[in-house]
């Protein structure tokens, strides 16, 4: 590329000739914009470049030889005398692109990092926090019996669980941890709101009727929501072996039967377990909960998804039906191993989901056989949500060892709820092309189209 040179006489006009040519300028510029469009620089670069540089670096390449062309015609820089041999030379025209745009866009990502924190663009910092907001917990994983001492890290690669609510109306979100061994210690901390910008929890679980939860069972996962229409979350927790339970969330009160009120003004809260009187003490090897009003009648219904069934496969070994529910599964006293699936590709000797529906006066009903939910699959993971666009929550549940199910809410000829199974496989005529190794379920109008995706 030749210099850009100015010559310059006395009386004369300013003549500019430049050797960089507009039409490099623009299909340089036409080419930076093209690769910005199609996300090049985001998706493909060894270091990520935030949305705004490149646009900039483009105005900047195609407003330069205007700025300059103009103040040089302006102010008449010398560059060369013709009646004399020397010459004051300053950068050519390339150079001084460099120069501007290496400041303007230097300055540019300084500001968006000083108003980002330590991030770039749009990207999000995260910081590990945990010990300086209060909150030290070391989940303790479940230790089954010696037979399946091969596979132990599988088995017990589950369990760790943290569920978020504002349970006490502070406006404040407080998390729940689950600990998954026996005698350890679910916890609860409560937020006690942000010291020196950082949330601070205080370990409320004595208190709070939460302890020693894992002396019968162990602790996979719990759900929060307000069942009774009190305003406040409840809890319910799932677990392998001895039952799930269910805590009514209620408040503290003093011998006079007023509520007690913290230093923060917020009124304590604390867990009553109506496992017993609610009906929903189910005993499985559970991995998941989720509270959604399926019937849409005001009160929140409760489905649950269990990993293992509950009693010994009569499908591995030669076993006969007349088995089920003679032999409970105990994954710590095992007879022998005829819980593990029955295939890589298709088991269906799981534990399913089970389904209780609300009656409104604080209990519940299992519902799931006349609801058409006769799931046998190893359920990992179930979401709710309306995917066809008719009001009423559908059902996904994301399967181990076999091909997620779609559950869609529909209604019988006689007006009651049913779900119709639409099973997925690796043809695009069913839900998609499934891994068959589920693991987790979420959804979202990622196209903007005002249908969920899953």
């Amino acid at each position: 590329m030749s210099k850009s040179t100015i010559v310059y006489a006395e009386g004369k006009r300013t003549r500019f000739k430049s050797g960089l040519s507009l039409v490099t300028i623009f299909v340089v510029a036409s080419v930076l914009l093209l690769a910005w469009r199609a996300d090049v620089f985001r998706d493909h670069s060894f270091i990520r470049i935030p949305d705004f540089v490149v646009p900039a670096m483009v105005g900047c390449i195609v407003l330069t030889p205007v700025i300059l062309w103009f103040v040089r015609s302006t102010l008449g820089i010398q560059i060369r005398n013709q009646n004399t041999p020397t010459s004051w030379k300053i950068p050519n025209t390339a150079t001084l692109l460099l120069i501007l745009f290496l400041c303007v866009g230097g300055f540019v990502i300084a500001l968006r990092s000083k108003k980002d924190g330590a991030s770039i663009g749009n990207d999000v910092q995260f910081l590990e926090e945990s010990a300086q907001s209060g909150v030290r917990f070391v989940h303790a994983k479940p230790i089954f019996d010696p037979r399946v001492s091969n596979i132990m890290p599988w088995l017990s690669a589950v369990g760790a669980s943290a569920s978020a609510a504002d349970y006490d109306n502070s406006g404040r979100t407080s998390v729940f941890l689950t600990n998954s061994n026996f005698n350890s210690q679910d916890a609860l901390f409560r937020n006690d709101g942000t010291r020196k910008g950082i949330p601070h929890f205080i370990d409320v679980t004595e208190e709070s009727g939460l302890r020693d939860i894992n002396k019968d069972g162990v602790s996979m996962a719990a759900a929060w929501g307000d069942y009774d229409n009190d305003g406040f979350p409840d809890l319910y927790i799932v677990r392998a072996g001895g039952g799930n339970l269910l805590f009514h969330n209620v408040p503290v009160l003093d011998d006079k039967g007023n509520a007690v009120i913290g230093p923060e003004g917020v009124a304590r809260r604390k867990f009553v377990n109506l496992t017993r009187e609610s009906n929903t003490g189910s005993v499985g090897y559970g991995v998941g909960a989720l509270w959604f009003d399926y019937d849409r009648d005001g009160r929140l219904d409760l489905v649950v998804a269990d990993y293992f069934a509950s009693v010994y496969s009569p499908r591995i070994f030669g076993s006969t039906a007349a088995e089920v529910g003679r032999e409970p599964l105990d994954l710590w006293h095992l007879k022998d191993t005829r819980f593990m699936p029955d295939s890589f590709n298709n088991a269906r000797n799981g534990g399913g989901v089970m389904v209780f529906h609300n009656e409104g006066d604080g209990k519940f009903s299992e519902v799931h056989g006349s609801l058409g939910l006769r799931h046998t699959g190893f359920a990992l993971a179930i979401g709710a949500a309306d995917l066809n666009n008719d009001g009423w929550p559908d059902l996904y549940v994301a399967n181990d060892f076999g091909p997620d199910d779609l559950y869609i809410n529909s209604r019988t000829e006689a007006g009651d709820r049913i779900f119709s199974r639409v099973e997925g496989g690796f043809t695009a005529d069913k839900i998609g092309r499934d891994t068959k190794k589920g693991m987790n379920v979420d959804f979202g109008d990622v196209d903007h189209d005002r249908s969920l995706a899953i």
